[in-house]
Order: C-alpha cells, then sequence, then structure tokens
C-alpha cells in the first residue's frame, strides 16, 4: 500500500479554483480519479498522486506540504484573508448526495458559461452543524443570499392541482411557486397530471443556478475578466483594445454594468471591438455604447415569436413614473425609451424593470406600445 501524506489540501483547492477549474476539470488534467483528488483536498494523498496534481497546476510538490511549524499561525491568518466567492452550507444528512451534487454543479457552471458567459467560480460545500435536516444555504460572498429545505427522502412537486398528492405543502424556494413535497412513488402521477417533480439535488441546483444569475455581477471581478481575455483566443484585438484604448478595469466595470441588467457578455469580442472604437471614456457611457451594438442580442431575448417587443413607451417629457405596466403576463415590466434618456429612466425605474432604449431594438423587430 503507498504511503500516505500529510499535504495542504486546502491550498491545492484555491489553486485549483483560481484557474476556474472544476474537480472534473482537475482530474482529467492530472489523469486522476475524482474520489482521489477529494481526498488530497481533504488532506491526504500519495506522492504519486501529490506529484501529479501539483504538476497540472504548475507547482512544485513541496508547494503542496504543510507549512513547517515556525509559520502555521501566520498561514492560517492568510488562509482567513481568502473569500469563497460561492458557497454551499448543508446539515449533515446531505453527505450521502455529495458526489451527485458535485456533478450537478459541474453542469450548472456548464450552463452559466453558456448562458452569460460568466466562468461561475468553483463552489465551497461544507457541512453546518446549526441547520436542521435537509436544510441548505447559499452564501455568495460569504453572504447569505438564499436558503431552502429538503425533507429526506421526498420529491418537489410543483403546478396548479397539487390536492391530490399527500405530504408537505411549501413553496418552490426558488420561485416561490405552489408546491409540496411528497413520495418519490408520487413521481408518475404528477407528471401525469403536467406538474414538474424535482430530486433534492435539482431543487438545490435550480436555486444555485438563479442565484448565480441574479447575482452575476458580483462574481466579476478584474481575475475573472482577465481569465475571460485569455481564454478569447483573440490575440490582435487584445492588443489593441486592452490596455490601449480602455483599461481592464474599465472594462470589467462596462462587464459588470451588462450583467446588473440581465444582459450576457458571451459576444465578447464585439464588445471589446465596440469598445475599442468608441469617444466615449466613462464606465456609464461606454455601456450605453455597448448596449446599443448588442441590439439583436437585446431584441431577441425580449421579444415575442413574431419578432414583437413589447413595451411601455415613454416620451423623453414625461415627468411621472408609471405605476402599472401593461406587460403580458409572465413578462417582467419593459418600457422603451430615447437613447438620450435611458440612462435616467434606468435609475428612476424599480431594478427589476427592463429599461431599453429606441437604438436597442434591432431592424427586422417591431416596437408595440402597451398601455397602462
Amino acid at each position: 500500500m503507498m504511503k500516505k501524506l500529510k499535504v495542504n489540501g486546502e491550498m491545492v483547492r484555491k489553486e485549483r479554483e483560481k484557474r476556474a477549474w472544476t474537480q472534473e476539470e482537475l482530474s482529467e488534467r492530472s489523469q486522476l480519479g475524482v474520489r482521489t483528488l477529494r481526498r488530497l483536498e481533504a488532506g491526504f494523498a500519495s506522492m504519486e498522486t501529490l506529484r501529479r496534481v501539483t504538476e497540472a497546476l504548475d507547482l512544485a510538490p513541496e508547494d503542496a506540504l504543510p507549512s513547517p511549524p515556525g509559520i502555521k499561525d501566520e498561514d492560517s491568518i492568510v488562509s482567513r484573508l481568502q473569500m469563497d466567492q460561492l458557497t454551499i452550507e448543508m446539515s449533515v444528512d446531505w453527505l450521502p448526495e455529495m458526489d451527485a451534487l458535485c456533478e450537478r454543479i459541474s453542469s450548472v457552471r456548464r450552463h452559466i458559461a453558456s448562458e452569460l458567459g460568466l466562468v461561475m467560480p468553483g463552489v465551497r460545500l461544507r457541512d453546518n452543524l446549526t441547520l436542521q435536516p435537509g436544510e441548505y444555504r447559499i452564501l455568495i460572498r460569504e453572504l447569505p443570499a438564499g436558503q431552502g429545505r429538503v425533507p429526506p427522502g421526498a420529491v418537489l412537486v410543483v403546478g396548479k392541482e397539487l390536492g391530490g398528492f399527500p405530504g408537505e405543502r411549501t413553496s418552490d424556494p426558488t420561485y416561490g411557486m405552489p408546491a409540496v413535497w411528497t413520495a418519490p412513488e408520487e413521481r408518475s402521477r404528477a407528471e401525469a397530471a403536467g406538474c414538474m417533480v424535482f430530486t433534492p439535488i435539482s431543487v438545490l441546483c435550480t436555486h444555485l443556478t438563479y442565484l448565480v444569475r441574479v447575482h452575476a455581477s458580483r462574481l466579476l471581478g478584474v481575475e475573472e475578466v482577465h481569465f475571460l481575455l485569455n481564454k478569447l483566443g483573440r490575440p490582435q484585438l487584445l492588443e489593441e483594445v486592452v490596455p490601449k484604448r480602455i483599461s481592464l478595469l474599465t472594462l470589467q466595470g462596462v462587464l459588470v454594468k451588462l450583467l446588473e441588467e440581465g444582459l450576457p457578455i458571451r459576444d465578447l469580442s464585439l464588445i471589446l471591438e465596440t469598445l475599442g472604437a468608441a469617444e466615449a471614456e466613462t464606465v456609464a457611457d461606454l455601456t450605453e455604447v455597448a448596449r446599443r451594438a448588442l441590439k439583436y442580442l437585446i431584441s431577441h431575448l425580449y421579444a415575442d415569436a413574431a419578432r414583437q417587443v413589447l413595451g411601455l413607451v415613454l416620451d423623453s417629457d414625461t415627468l411621472e413614473l408609471p405605476v402599472q405596466a401593461g406587460q403580458p403576463q409572465g413578462h417582467e415590466p419593459l418600457v422603451i425609451v430615447s437613447p438620450e434618456s435611458r440612462r435616467d429612466w434606468r435609475a428612476r425605474l424599480p431594478a427589476d424593470w427592463v429599461v431599453l432604449s429606441t437604438d436597442e431594438i434591432a431592424p427586422g423587430y417591431t416596437v408595440v406600445p402597451v398601455k397602462v
């Protein structure tokens, strides 16, 4: 049997997350099993495992060994200065689901990358003995963002006709829809009735996906933008734009503003080309320029199947805020204003309202005014 070494698993985990790698990604790069990597990050590994992992991370093996006794206290203090961007705290009865949960979180990260163009940080999973059975909490930058409870051995049925299902009446923790926790044996009957059925892991990961979308702008720092640029594969474009035309910090500010209003940043090449040619200098002005360049994306996001954008059209001279916008059921309130006034209206209207300018409606799409 290979001798196990005591290793600095916490440091290895942080180095992995700095590169935005999941354990599965590191597994592929090091040609080691995921379970082996979990043991290493828990603090124990063979010398061969340590060699492969540190080679994949471009570290020396000795870097992952425990620090000498004289500097342990200092290392402990420094480690507490590092902030986890995403954390899930769970009651101990979640532990048997840990492997399956890690696989689903990897899927969530891929989905967020495809949808928003954002590399979702690695998720720190830890048990919390103060939580009741089935409870979980999701933290963003170590602050509570959402929580829920999953009764052991149950599935969540969401729908309109729930009276025929035995179990605990509740609300979906993500969207607040009426739901019931019931036995897994009720799944077929629930699906036949047109209801949605979620396993405990699906409930948690749906909640996580929603919160990452809502708080995406809080997860995009300068280091994350630098990572995106390195993966863009457009060296000539980068040479012309960053930092020659705009600084990395300014670019990060623009991307954050776009994410704050629910716009994906996947088309980073178009954003960079637009900002590189812009006369504007401030983050606020550059954001408006970038939005106009993304008009086809914006129109696609908010148009119906007939390529119609339904919204309340506001005159630039209007002083009173609309109280109720006659939006189709299931849509967020949407207003359309002049390019010159969009930023002012954005500041005046509630954060969950969509505020578009007429310059953000692409050719081929039609504005259909709705009445208050």
